[in-house]
């Protein structure tokens, strides 16, 4: 998922013919106020150049683009020396952009040496406080070959883990080598993030791989602009508050696999640290891959409570061991799990469910975890947190509710069209000792409208939990739903819920706006507040055409009569929603440091 990418592009290029640089080069004040000229907070802080070209353009924006203008510039610069700088860019009437065209002598430019250029808009009277004015950057001729496919397929997946969550599939993955120090190479991968290319150095001497320079990623709409950068540059320069030991990337050239420490901050902290990874296409990779999901909760016949993890697993895994940790996942921890030490731990060979006993387990957030094996090499690991309550002694039907449809609808169509949240009837019990504390009796089974029979499994009942007990911040934890319509079983979770998983407090969650809220018996959700999957695919979003809800007994929606409709959806069969492939699972920066232990690989 892509939020709120308020990057500046490209507007379109027109060509302008510039004369020779000199400081007595007349302009043409403008007429009018506002023309707002500006440099784009994209461009690099790095211009390469050609040794087969004599020319080079920086793009020159505008925002008022009635009138022709001249606009000074002011240059300065040990690179002035070298390339030869225009004082003045011309905009005729109607441009929105034109390129500032820098003119040199190829055989007097150094390989690798590149020097400083600072040019800035002349005229106060020009600019915006909304764009930058003054662009600093070096320039020289590059030491680097040309880019090149890394091998016949060319692509790669990449692993977001701190600021989004999710893969990208089928990137362009390219390299190049450096010609004069030949340990160096660097990567780039296109499209990447919000539609940037992310470049990415590696010395094959020490292994280790590295970011670029500092730079802008997107815009975050309650924090402004977020920059990515090396981890240790993050916490060295940025912060200085450097880490106790330092965090390298690195590349598995027989795997195919690249490791980066990649910071995501922003002026307010960072979102995260952690490494993300890179999967290069064409090669053979043992499948020892895992998921693991809360599935709720049971009692057993001698009253024993147990709550249950749903695990799935690769083909390539020979074994996996699952842990229940109560609170949050520690590296010590995860490394008790992966030496097997840890209790209380279950080693198993297939996927399925592993149930663990929580007689003695305190309400609270606490996490599953599934390490794999392939033989006896930990290959990689999987965690989801989820918040315990222990089962309610008494539950007391209130009689039938309605529950406003918005989620799994969301991602079907009807001839077409989008499905409009309808509302129909289900039982609504509520806890008989923890006031506030409500579930739906198995609203995606018999009760839902589009189901036929075999579409949900009837084994059980497929109880939905919500937490109301704090009236303004309802959520429903990720469950199982019991309906599967040839995708795989479903599971909701709302957005609240999701981001608490993610690692923030109740409170944090609460004070931005994700959670429900319960008023005059009805319970509302934001508006695409629900995540959803289907099996192994998502996650989804739903509630995106209106507020998902849920009417307590008593109360109604009006013209609530969707429970008498009983049409099947033909059109089910094609699902027309596309997994959020970059998934935003963060909504506060951290402060200080934290472990955050999202990286799955460990090979």
């Amino acid at each position: 998922m892509k939020i709120n990418q308020l990057y500046l592009g490209l507007l379109g290029l027109m060509a302008l013919a510039l004369t020779a640089c000199g400081n007595d080069d007349d302009y043409t004040r403008a007429t009018i106020s506002g023309n707002q000229v500006y440099f784009s907070q994209d461009l690099p802080t790095k211009q390469d150049v050609s040794t087969t070209s004599t020319t080079f353009v920086i793009p020159v924006n505008r925002q008022e683009t009635t009138e022709a203008i001249t606009v000074p510039l002011i240059v300065s610069g040990e690179g002035t020396e070298l390339f030869s700088v225009p004082t003045s860019v011309s905009f005729p009437a109607g441009s929105h952009q034109v390129d500032l065209v820098l003119t040199y002598d190829p055989a007097k430019l150094t390989y690798g040496d590149y020097k400083p250029i600072s040019i800035q808009i002349g005229d106060e009277n020009y600019t915006t406080p909304y764009g930058i004015s003054r662009y600093d950057f070096t320039i020289g001729v590059t030491d680097w070959g040309e880019w090149r496919a890394y091998n016949d397929e060319g692509t790669c997946t990449y692993t977001y883990v701190n600021y989004w969550s999710g893969d990208d599939v089928g990137l362009k993955f390219y390299t190049r080598d450096n010609f004069i120090t030949t340990n160096l190479h660097q990567f780039r991968i296109d499209n990447w993030g919000p539609g940037m290319s992310l470049i990415l150095n590696y010395d094959d001497k020490t292994g280790i791989v590295s970011l670029g320079e500092d730079q802008y990623l997107t815009n975050n709409s309650n924090y402004g602009a977020v920059r990515i950068c090396d981890a240790n540059y993050y916490w060295d320069v940025i912060r200085q508050k450097p880490l106790d030991e330092p965090v390298y990337g690195s590349f598995d050239e027989e795997q195919g696999i690249i490791s980066i420490p990649i910071a995501y901050y922003v002026s307010a902290g960072y979102f995260g640290y952690s490494n993300e990874y890179v999967y290069l296409d064409g090669f053979f990779r043992a499948d020892a891959s895992c998921s693991v999901a809360y599935a709720g909760k049971l009692i057993a016949p001698d009253e024993t409570p147990y709550v249950i993890a749903g695990v799935t697993l690769g083909d390539d895994v020979t074994s996996a061991n699952v842990a229940l940790v109560p609170g949050s996942l520690t590296e010590e921890t995860l490394n008790a799990i992966i030496d097997g030490t840890y209790e209380p731990l279950e080693t198993i060979k297939e996927a399925g469910e592993v149930r663990f006993n929580a007689a003695e387990l305190p309400d609270g957030t606490h996490t599953f975890v599934v390490v794999t094996f392939v033989d006896k090499d930990a290959m990689e690991w999987a965690m989801t947190t989820f918040k315990y309550q222990a089962a309610a002694s008494t539950w007391n039907s209130l009689g039938m509710g309605y529950y406003v449809e918005d989620a799994l609808l969301d991602l079907f169509t009807s001839g077409g069209q989008p499905l409009a949240p309808f509302a129909y009837e289900v039982e609504i019990e509520a806890s008989g000792d923890k006031p506030g504390l409500y579930r739906m009796i198995d609203p995606y089974g018999t009760a839902f409208p589009y189901n036929e029979e075999g579409d949900w499994d009837a084994s059980r009942k497929w109880n939905i939990e919500v937490d109301a007990q704090d009236p303004q911040g309802v959520f429903i934890e990720k469950q199982e739903c019991g309906l599967d319509w040839g995708y795989g079983m479903l599971v909701i979770q709302s957005m609240g819920s999701y981001y608490m998983d993610g690692g923030y407090d109740f409170a944090t969650v609460k004070a931005a706006g994700y959670m429900g809220v319960l008023e005059d018996g009805v319970i509302t959700f934001p508006e695409k507040g629900m995540v959803l999957w289907m099996g192994e695919d998502g996650p989804y979003q739903g509630g995106k055409y209106g507020p998902p809800q849920i009417y307590l007994p008593g109360h109604a929606p009006a013209g609530a009569n969707m429970r008498a409709v009983k049409a099947h959806l033909k059109a089910k069969k094609d699902v027309s929603a596309q997994p959020l492939n970059k998934f935003i699972n963060r909504i506060a920066p951290f402060q200080d440091k934290t472990t955050i232990l999202r990286s799955r690989n460990l090979r």
